[in-house]
Order: C-alpha cells, then sequence, then structure tokens
C-alpha cells in the first residue's frame, strides 16, 4: 500500500500542478450545520432552507456529539483564478459511517448538485492509499457553496482540510510520517516490556503491556489504519472497530491503575469498589454496542471517566504530597492522561472543536502518560530484579541449610548406629568376664583390652564437642621428639613401630594437648587397622617453615576413600572389623587446621607376592597407606 502510495504520488503532482492559492498550499472551510434530528431531509429541501436555519460552527471544525441524527454542513469555496482547477479536501475523523458532498451542478437537472459518497461504510478500503476521506471539489470563478450530509454511529464530527494537490500529497506524507513514529514507539515498547519476561513476575507490568497495546489499537482503528490494512473479507467488522477499541483502551487503563495503586478490597474497600465499579460502567458499553444504544450511552461513559480520572488524579497527587512511593510520577502521568483524554472527550460530545489537534489530543496525552509510566516501570523491574536475587540468595541459603541439616541427622543417626555396634563386642567380653570367678591373664588381657576400646572411644566423643567449637589453643615451646617416644611406648604395640629418632632435638610452638591427640590417632590408627605382625613406620622431617611427620602402614584390606577419609563418622567398609568411632581421623584433622597445618592421605598399591608381609598373605595385594602431617615450627 505504502509503495502504491509513493508511486503515484509523482503522476498525481505532475497532472495537477500548483494551486490557485499561490505560497498558501491549504485552507479550513467555515461549516455552518444543521441538524436533522428527523432524518426527513434531501438535498433539494436543505439547499432551499433559509439561512437562519444554519449555526455557524466553530473554525476548527464541526462537533455534533453522540445522536442519531444526520448532521448537514455547508461551506463556501471561493472563486478561483484559475477555475477549473481541482481542489482536494481530506476530511476526518475515519469512524463516520457516511459522508457525501454535494457540489453543484447544472447538469444534473433533478438536483442540481452532484453527489459524491464516502465514509467508512461506502469506501472500498482495498483501493485507498489514505486513511482519511478524500473528495475531490471544482473550482469556479465564482463562489460555490457545497454541502457535505453527515452519518454515522459514533460520535458525530468533522474536521476537514481543503489542499492544493501538491499540498494534499505534502500533507499525507508528513501524516504518514508522524503515524508511522507513533506506531513504531509503542510497537517497540510493546517488544521492549514483553522480551524481558518481568510481565510474568508482576501483574501491573502484564497490564501495562496490555495497556500500551490498547492505546496502539485505538489509535489505529479511530485513524483508520485498520481499514486501510485489514483483508476485505474484515472489512463488514470495521463499523465497530473504533467503538470496541475505546472501550478496550479504558478497561486496560483503568485495570493498569487498580494494579498500580494497589486498590486491595480488605486494605481500601472503598477504592476497591470505586475502581471495580468503573470497569463494571465500561462493561455496560460493551453491552451499549451489542443491544444498538452505544450513541445514547457514550455520554455517560465519557463523563463517568471524566470523573474517574479525576479521582485517580487525586489519589496521586495525595501519595506524591505524602512522598509515599512512586506518588510523584503517578500525578504526572494521571494529569497527561487525563488532559489528553479530555480534549477528546469535549470534541466527541459536541462541546468544544479544536480541530484536528484538540480532537486527536489524546494520541498526545497517552504518549506522555507512557513514556512517564515507563519510567515507573523501569524502576519497578530494577526492584523486582533485586526481590527476584535477594530471593534466589535466600532460598539458595536455605536450600544450604537444609541441605547441612539433613546431612547432620544423617550422621548422627549413622554415629548412634555405629557407636551401637562397636561399643557391643567390647560389653560381651566385660559381659563374659565378669561372669568368670576367677579370670586368667589372658582373660584379664581382653578384658582391659574392651575397657580401653570403650574408653577411646568416649574419649573421642568428648573431644568432638571441643573441636566443633573451636577451642583456645595454648601455645608453649615443646619437644617433639620426646613426645612421639612417649606415645610410641603407650601404644597398644610399641614393639611394631620402627621409630628412628633424630640425634638432636626437634623444638616446635604447639599445643601440647592438641598435639598428643594428633598423634595418638594416626599412631593407634596405623596399628589397628594393619595386620598383627605388621610394622608401622613413623619418619620425621623438616620442610621450610615445618616439620612434618609421616605415619605409614601396610594392609591387605581395600582402601578408604581419599575424599570422606577426613569426613565426620566415616568408616571404611573393612575399619568395620576393628572397633572405632569414625572421629579420629576427622578430629586429626580440624585440630591440625587449628594448629596452622595440613595433613593429607597418600596410598601405593603394589601386586601380589610383593612387599613387607607377603608371607602372612602371599595371594593378597598389599596397600601402604602414608599419613603426611606439617606443622609449623612457629605458630
Amino acid at each position: 500500500m505504502l509503495l502504491l502510495f509513493f508511486v503515484v504520488q509523482p503522476a498525481f503532482a505532475e497532472q495537477h500542478g500548483s494551486s490557485f492559492l499561490g505560497a498558501e498550499q491549504s485552507f479550513t472551510p467555515q461549516f455552518e450545520y444543521f441538524v436533522d434530528s428527523d432524518r426527513a431531509h434531501t438535498i433539494e429541501t436543505i439547499s432551499r432552507l433559509p439561512e437562519s436555519a444554519f449555526t455557524q460552527a466553530p473554525p476548527a471544525g464541526y462537533v455534533g456529539g453522540y445522536n442519531r441524527a444526520v448532521h448537514w454542513l455547508r461551506f463556501t469555496l471561493p472563486a478561483s483564478e484559475s477555475p477549473g482547477e481541482p481542489l482536494i479536501m481530506r476530511a476526518m475523523p475515519t469512524y463516520a459511517d457516511y459522508i457525501t458532498l454535494y457540489q453543484p451542478d447544472q447538469t444534473m437537472s433533478e438536483t442540481g448538485f452532484a453527489a459524491q459518497k464516502s465514509g467508512e461504510l461506502a469506501e472500498d478500503w482495498t483501493k485507498k492509499i489514505d486513511r482519511a476521506f478524500v473528495f475531490e471539489l471544482q473550482t469556479s470563478d465564482q463562489p460555490r457553496t457545497l454541502y457535505l450530509r453527515v452519518e454515522s454511529s459514533n460520535s458525530n464530527m468533522l474536521v476537514a482540510e481543503i489542499y492544493t494537490p501538491q499540498g494534499y500529497l505534502s500533507a499525507i506524507q508528513t501524516d504518514d510520517l508522524l503515524s508511522g513514529l507513533f506506531i513504531g514507539l509503542l510497537l517497540t515498547l510493546i517488544a521492549m516490556n514483553i522480551s524481558h519476561g518481568k510481565w510474568r513476575m508482576d501483574a501491573s507490568f502484564r497490564y501495562y503491556v496490555i495497556f500500551i497495546f490498547a492505546s496502539l489499537m485505538v489509535f489505529l482503528s479511530n485513524n483508520g489504519w485498520l481499514a486501510l490494512w485489514l483483508p476485505a473479507r474484515w472489512l463488514y467488522w470495521i463499523i465497530y472497530l473504533p467503538q470496541l477499541t475505546t472501550l478496550f483502551y479504558m478497561a486496560s487503563l483503568a485495570a493498569f491503575y487498580h494494579s498500580l495503586f494497589g486498590f486491595e478490597r480488605k486494605q481500601s474497600p472503598v477504592y476497591y469498589w470505586l475502581s471495580r465499579g468503573y470497569l463494571l460502567v465500561i462493561g455496560l458499553g460493551l453491552a451499549s454496542l451489542l443491544f444498538d444504544f452505544y450513541v445514547d450511552y457514550m455520554p455517560f461513559l465519557m463523563s463517568i471517566t471524566m470523573a474517574y480520572l479525576i479521582w485517580v488524579a487525586v489519589i496521586a497527587l495525595t501519595q506524591a504530597l505524602r512522598r509515599q512511593g512512586e506518588g510523584q510520577l503517578l500525578f504526572i502521568a494521571a494529569v497527561f492522561g487525563f488532559s489528553g483524554i479530555l480534549g477528546t472527550a469535549l470534541s466527541l460530545n459536541g462541546l468544544l472543536s479544536g480541530g484536528i489537534w484538540l480532537m486527536y489530543s489524546y494520541t498526545g496525552g497517552i504518549l506522555a502518560s507512557i513514556i512517564v509510566f515507563q519510567g515507573i516501570m523501569s524502576r519497578r523491574i530494577r526492584l523486582i530484579e533485586q526481590q527476584h536475587g535477594a530471593a534466589l540468595r535466600e532460598k539458595e541459603h536455605a536450600e544450604q541449610l537444609a541441605e547441612r541439616e539433613r546431612a547432620d541427622k544423617e550422621q548422627k543417626a549413622q554415629f548412634i548406629s555405629m557407636l551401637s555396634h562397636e561399643l557391643k563386642t567390647p560389653l560381651s567380653v566385660i559381659s563374659m568376664g565378669s561372669a568368670q570367678s576367677s579370670l586368667s591373664d589372658k582373660a584379664r588381657s581382653h578384658l582391659q583390652q574392651a575397657i580401653n576400646d570403650m574408653s577411646r572411644v568416649i574419649d573421642r566423643c568428648a573431644v568432638l564437642e571441643q573441636v566443633d567449637h573451636q577451642v583456645q589453643t595454648r601455645w608453649e615451646a615443646l619437644e617433639l621428639t620426646h613426645l612421639i617416644d612417649t606415645l610410641i611406648r603407650q601404644s597398644q604395640f610399641p614393639q611394631r613401630v620402627q621409630w628412628q629418632p633424630p640425634q638432636e632435638d626437634v623444638l616446635i610452638q604447639s599445643d601440647t594437648d592438641w598435639l598428643r591427640v594428633i598423634l595418638s590417632n594416626l599412631i593407634d590408627n596405623a596399628l589397628k587397622y594393619s595386620p598383627e605382625q605388621s610394622l608401622i613406620d613413623i619418619r620425621l622431617t623438616r620442610e621450610p617453615g615445618y616439620i612434618c611427620l609421616d605415619v605409614g602402614n601396610w594392609t591387605a584390606d581395600p582402601l578408604p576413600d581419599g575424599d570422606k577419609i577426613f569426613a565426620k563418622y566415616y568408616r571404611a567398609k573393612s575399619a568395620h572389623k576393628q572397633t572405632g568411632s569414625g572421629l579420629g581421623l576427622y578430629i586429626v584433622n580440624r585440630l591440625v587446621s587449628q594448629l596452622g597445618g595440613s595433613i593429607s592421605y597418600r596410598t601405593t598399591s603394589l601386586e601380589p607376592g610383593r612387599g613387607p608381609d607377603t608371607a602372612l598373605n602371599p595371594e593378597a595385594r598389599m596397600n601402604q597407606i602414608v599419613m603426611h602431617l606439617c606443622l609449623p615450627d612457629q605458630p
């Protein structure tokens, strides 16, 4: 359609040339009007009415309001210096059902006028290149009186401009440019606000997007663009588009304000029901369209709309004065929206004529209010994003706490189960020993070992409570070689320990109690989880700033999980052959960290038949386990 327009333009201008108006490219006709309430007059009777029957309309155009009458307009076409040169009259709005232009024509013997029909229901929209209704006027060397018959199922109004051919082309170019900019802006806002997806999380945002879409639809339908673009099979519904989109626009604005101001039934029941009541009034407007009393109902609806917009502006002003939330921006948007709709409402109701600018003042009001609303919604987007980010962080933290609590519960349940299992064996030994009247040395030894095992489990449980609460460390100088000698002698099988102490003293700043717990755990574990007649190896070395100790033992059992070996309550499957709590290496790791050191675990596997204890089990694959402990020589 636009391509056709630009192809036709040059040919049209070349054919008709410039106007008799000289430098002036257009002028506004001065209308006089007669309201035919009975719809009985024809051009013959109207043209014979006395001058006093017509009333002069405002210079800007004619407004007749909502009624079922036929409106006759007449105007005078001045004498032309170039008789016969055509002029072009462009009439709006585009929702008038029928507009008939009557020009004096002596060849029409019956009426003396030639009729040219146009209007929403009379035009062939598939062939139009201009959204407005266009009439070609014939000029003469004498002034001529022309008549327009206007009939509409909407508001009766007419704004017209008469152009030279060149002026007409410039006018529609400007019209297309401005309309395209407005349509493009609204489409951009819709796409931009939908793309980031915040409308899914906030009701106000959804209503805002709907409001922009409704603003676009009311502009397209009331200005004839939809009729110009719709396929021919849809043109039957053209007559209803301006009314439907107007009601849709009012409803979307009311719903947006309702959500934006937060009219809640419990918090502000009066505001809630007033807002809902206005939506009900709009719904009745739809019923009036269905049952053909739209033109009778619209004056009432427009009055209610003005009162509603004033009420909204007062609420926004109150919030602005109290500095509540977005009150200032809401008030500015409400004022823009009210001022835009006010001019249009006055025109539609036939109360004020301001020409094309007043008739379409709602376009400027819509644009200004949407820009302000966009600022409000942008602020809300940032707030939503902040709240969403905080909610995600809070959710992640809650999930971490829940996972930690679940893991703690599982560990405690595992510990209780393991503890009850580990204490059964020593308790059984004690029970059997206590039942004997006299104890052999061997039985006495087993009994003492059971007591020692239980005592060790209980001691580790007591130490666990301390290390989990990061107790204070008492730093002091101590000689490490002497401490290791003492712990080896106090171990269960000191004869199985290979230990070659250095010749010189090894001094270290540490906590004696915690270091004793660390070393005794490492030595006891190495002895406990290695074959009974095998040897364990202890080596002391120096590294820059650190004193390091390796405690190694051999085993034919499957190796523990290296990722879990220092975890609380963890015990390898093969470890259940020995009494234990699953706390020893966990306590060691915590205490080493508290002393500023480090501990690591490494293994070496040998093929069957190789290793220090192959005589005991030639077919076994031997594994060497080494605990590598490093402590700072200074705190």
